[in-house]
C-alpha cells in the first residue's frame, strides 16, 4: 500500500517465520480466495510445501504456457502471477493483457491489444515497445521500456491510470511472486485487509 513500508513487512513476515500450508490455505479462504484442491495437491507432490503466501499464490495464478504457440492462458479469475522474465517476447503485453482480463471477473472488457516493436532495439536490448489495447471499448497506450525478455512492471501502474480515468472503483494491486508479481483486481480496502492478514506487501505501481 501507499502508506505501507515494504522492508518494514518482510521484517515482520521473518519474524513470523514458515507459515503451515493449512495456514495460508484458511487465510486466504478468509479473504475470499479459492485455493484449488489439484494445486494443493500438486505442492504436496513436489515435497517442499510453500512456507509463505507468495509461493501458493504463484502456483495458483501462473496459468499455463505452451511452448509450441507462445500463448499463455490464465486458470484463476481471482490470482494473476507472472514471470517477469517472459517466456514469449512477442506476445509479453497481450498475454500480460489477458491475465488482466481473467480476474477483472467481467467488471472489465479488455480488447484489441497489440503491442508494436519498431522501435525495439533488440541487440541492446533497448529502446520502446509500443503496447495499445481497449479497456472497456476505450483506447488506451502505453510505450513500454523495453529489456529483452524482461516485462517493464510498470504497465500495471499505467492501467490503474486509464482505470482512475473511466471512474473505475478497482485497481490492480501487485504482491511479490516468485521471479514476478502476483496481481489481484480489488478495492483499497481489500488490499489493505490482504497485507495485513499476509504480511505481503500491495503494489499500486507493479514496482515492488
Amino acid at each position: 500500500m501507499r502508506d505501507t513500508d515494504y522492508m518494514q513487512l518482510f521484517d515482520s513476515r521473518m519474524e513470523r517465520g514458515s507459515q503451515p500450508l493449512s495456514h495460508q490455505i484458511a487465510v486466504l479462504q478468509g479473504l475470499g480466495l479459492t485455493v484449488p484442491e489439484n494445486i494443493v495437491q500438486e505442492v504436496f507432490q513436489k515435497g517442499n510445501p510453500p512456507s509463505d503466501f507468495g509461493e501458493l499464490l504463484a502456483a495458483i495464478g501462473v496459468g499455463e504456457f505452451d511452448w509450441d504457440t507462445g500463448v499463455w492462458t490464465p486458470v484463476s479469475n481471482q490470482v494473476f502471477s507472472f514471470d517477469g522474465e517472459v517466456f514469449s517476447i512477442e506476445n509479453m503485453y497481450p498475454n500480460f493483457i489477458k491475465g488482466l482480463q481473467a480476474i477483472s471477473e467481467g467488471e472489465l472488457v479488455f480488447s484489441d491489444a497489440a503491442q508494436d516493436d519498431s522501435d525495439v532495439d533488440w541487440e541492446a536490448p533497448g529502446g520502446i515497445m509500443h503496447v495499445s489495447y481497449r479497456i472497456n471499448g476505450v483506447l488506451c497506450s502505453f510505450d513500454a521500456q523495453f529489456m529483452g525478455d524482461w516485462l517493464d512492471v510498470s504497465f500495471q501502474d499505467a492501467v490503474n491510470h486509464e482505470l482512475e480515468k473511466l471512474g473505475v472503483q478497482k485497481r490492480f494491486y501487485a504482491t511479490d511472486g516468485i521471479q514476478g508479481n502476483t496481481l489481484f483486481f480489488c478495492t483499497e480496502e481489500w488490499a489493505r485487509k490482504f497485507e495485513e492478514a499476509t504480511l505481503c506487501y500491495m503494489s499500486y505501481s507493479g514496482n515492488i
